[in-house]
């Protein structure tokens, strides 16, 4: 008799004994974010492969590359991650640099052939160095507050992301201030 509350879609076992995994896999087929392990899985008939079935209806268009899209937004395909874009949209970078360098002369969109920013260059130069070189000099200052401040910055940017050197910089930095809190009169 009933049995509780029927499943939520999200809650559903499908596929491969995952909510939902097959349509995610036929969607992260068609937006080229397939992992490599889950591209392996190939085409075939079997319970585990991507089902192709109208799969021409549902593409991304042909205005544009994915690739492209990733690239400027700086999607990591490979890892399915993001980097924040905050600086480069609150900013008004995004719109100085490509929205009005490269509208279409119809008004409808951007020409992104023509678009050759380099989001990572941008982001390095005014979020990412800025960022590690406050950190440094509160680091070489001994400076609790300023230390606080960047470390709560660095790791709101995801600051240990971008290289390993900035990761071993925030790691000395939260050293350093775990032992200026045990110090501390």
């Amino acid at each position: 008799k009933g049995g509780g509350r029927p499943h939520l879609f999200g809650e559903k076992k499908q596929g491969r004994g995952e909510p939902g995994s097959r349509s995610l896999l036929r969607l992260t087929s068609v937006i080229k974010m397939l992992p490599p392990s889950d591209a392996a899985i190939g085409t075939g008939g079997d319970d585990n492969s991507i089902d192709q079935t109208d799969i021409h209806k549902y593409g991304l268009g042909s205005e544009r590359d994915v690739d492209l899209f990733y690239k400027l937004f700086l999607v990591d395909v490979q890892h399915r991650r993001a980097q924040p874009l905050c600086k480069f949209v609150e900013g008004g970078a995004l719109h100085r640099e490509v929205h009005r360098k490269h509208l279409r002369p119809d008004g409808q969109g951007i020409d992104y052939s023509q678009v050759t920013f380099d989001t990572q260059a941008f982001l390095d130069a005014n979020l990412y160095v800025p960022v590690a070189n406050r950190l440094q000099r509160a680091i070489e200052r001994r400076d609790h507050n300023a230390l606080a401040q960047v470390v709560n910055e660095a790791t709101r940017v995801k600051l240990e992301r971008r290289s390993d050197h900035y990761a071993d910089l925030l790691k000395q930095a939260r050293h350093l201030q775990a032992s200026l809190m045990q110090h501390a009169p």
